[in-house]
């Protein structure tokens, strides 16, 4: 994840943790099922991770199949992360409203659904598609994850070493993703890389819910605002703007297919900032 990524997951970390008026927790679960939560949570965290890198290795094998350019690939492995850092504050806004529970299944169920889509992939577009609602699964599911964590661990102490063991997680499930994608795509195919986000997603969901119950959690009457305009703006003006830096690998920078790009990410994320200072 890049430095601007790592800054975003951080200001949303911090949107989450500072909310303890949203959801108020009647009382803590039992000592063991808060261990295997927090190892749940923390495998669903790394997989997060995992699927920025988990199409790197494998990009030779997806060119030769679809017959992609560089600018292609490049996209291919853009299409997950900008989503995932555009919306990280919008997803912490929404854990805030809705409750990190609801979040964290709606998250992780459209993580899934969208990796059980790129595992058949008929064609270049729908995998674009598929890693794009991806980073949009994970970024409602990451926000969500941090509220739940902190249901469990409600001492400061306890909580301080549980995201200090979060953070060593994500670099391991990086990691972990160039390893398994090269061995995954030596042996079997590259599109065998979606099924640990699939498996984790659903597994994730049952599991947590069984050792979360929803009774554990109240939402309080008042609720924070949406900037709905705000967020999408956002995330278009990344994504359209990256968008034009990607086909500048292909086409000269006064090509159109540059510069109107940039142009339109640049007003987009310039109105989405005015929009919320209104």
């Amino acid at each position: 994840m890049n430095d601007t990524s790592e800054q975003t997951l951080n200001v949303a970390i911090a949107q989450v943790v500072n909310r303890d008026d949203v959801i108020s927790c009647k009382d803590s679960v039992s000592s063991p099922k808060t261990s295997i939560a927090f190892a749940i949570l923390a495998i669903i965290q790394a997989t997060l991770i995992f699927t920025i890198v988990m199409v790197g290795v494998p990009l030779p094998q997806i060119a030769t199949e679809f017959s992609l350019n560089q600018a292609d690939l490049v996209l291919i492995n853009a299409a997950y992360g900008l989503p995932f850092s555009g919306l990280l504050l919008f997803g912490g806004r929404l854990t805030d409203r809705y409750s990190g529970q609801k979040m964290f299944s709606f998250g992780l169920i459209l993580f899934g659904l969208s990796s059980l889509l790129g595992a058949f992939s008929p064609s270049y577009e729908i995998l674009v598609l598929t890693r794009f609602l991806q980073g949009i699964g994970a970024a409602m599911t990451a926000p969500a994850s941090l509220a739940l964590l902190k249901k469990l661990f409600t001492e400061p102490a306890t909580f301080g070493k549980a995201m200090a063991t979060w953070g060593g997680v994500s670099v391991l499930g990086g990691a972990v993703g160039f390893l398994a994608s090269g061995i995954v795509t030596t042996w079997l195919s590259w599109r065998w890389m979606f099924i640990v986000p699939i498996l984790v997603a659903f597994l994730g969901v049952i599991l947590v819910h069984k050792l979360i119950p929803a009774s554990k959690f109240v939402i309080q009457e008042t609720r924070p605002g949406l900037d709905l305009i705000g967020a999408i703006l956002a995330t278009l003006g990344i994504s359209i703007g990256s968008y034009g830096l990607i086909m500048s690998i292909e086409h000269p920078w006064s090509s159109l297919l540059v510069m109107a790009p940039l142009i339109v990410g640049g007003l987009a994320s310039s109105y989405s900032s005015s929009w919320k200072n209104t």
